[in-house]
């Protein structure tokens, strides 16, 4: 698993992690070299390998960043329905749990931009006292280099769950290219068919026209080839006739 290729993979755990439980549990080492784990939600993912967090009530961990700056973050999906569809069938449909490993860098005011992507993480609790109290006037951010992802494994519950992260995300362009021979293909065998029963070639092409939509691969769904078809373009595909005084609907024929 690599920590660029895979980065939406990551970002969309973490959103998962936060939105079950409202916060990352954060690794550091004190000055007496023992472990100290701190419940952090101000956590937010940037761009590839790079983080931040606001850093407000924490008393620890800037003591603990004197003498060591490496961390390591762990995200878990803490929803009990998630848990319940995984632990009755029998496997992790998506990851449970990620681990991030990075350094620390110096405290530093946030910026405006920093600030306003924070309110909006917690837009749905922005009104509240609570908020008020305890996040709406954080000010002070630490950067996060991360360098290394380690996934969480359970076993067999496991083992199918980070298969497809490994593998190479394959972009929506390259996808659509590859398909066109199949497309013109489409197009010829509706406008023969048509062309047959007195259509023109303008309606002939736009009736057999295929809506191709790949959808990413990667760890969350699989590529798929959806091509929806007209009526006169199944009837030729298909070398059945569909006479419309019989009042038979157009048909819509999806391939995966």
């Amino acid at each position: 698993m690599q920590l660029k290729e895979n980065w939406a993979d990551i970002k969309h755990i973490f959103r998962q992690s936060f939105k079950s439980s409202f916060h990352f549990s954060l690794a550091t080492v004190n000055e007496n070299g023992e472990p100290h784990v701190t419940p952090i939600g101000s956590l937010i993912l940037r761009e590839p390998g790079h983080g931040l967090y606001f850093e407000e009530f924490t008393r620890h961990l800037p003591r603990n960043f004197q003498h060591n700056k490496q961390v390591c973050v762990l995200a878990v999906n803490s929803s009990r329905w998630f848990w319940i569809k995984s632990l009755f069938g029998g496997r992790f449909k998506s990851p449970p749990a990620i681990r991030l490993f990075g350094t620390v860098g110096e405290a530093r005011e946030a910026t405006e931009k920093e600030i306003k992507l924070w309110h909006h993480k917690l837009r749905q609790v922005r009104y509240s006292k609570g908020y008020a109290l305890m996040w709406e006037n954080m000010k002070t951010v630490h950067d996060i280099n991360f360098t290394r992802v380690e996934p969480v494994n359970m076993g067999k519950m496991t083992h199918d769950t980070w298969k497809n992260m490994s593998k190479p995300r394959q972009s929506i362009g390259s996808s659509s290219n590859s398909l066109r021979p199949l497309r013109d293909l489409k197009r010829a065998a509706a406008r023969h068919g048509l062309q047959r029963n007195g259509c023109s070639i303008a309606k002939a092409r736009n009736a057999a026209d295929a809506c191709f939509r790949p959808r990413p691969a990667g760890l969350f769904s699989l590529s798929r080839l959806c091509v929806v078809l007209s009526h006169q373009a199944i009837s030729m595909l298909s070398k059945t006739r569909l006479d419309p005084e019989q009042g038979e609907k157009p048909e819509v024929t999806i391939y995966y």
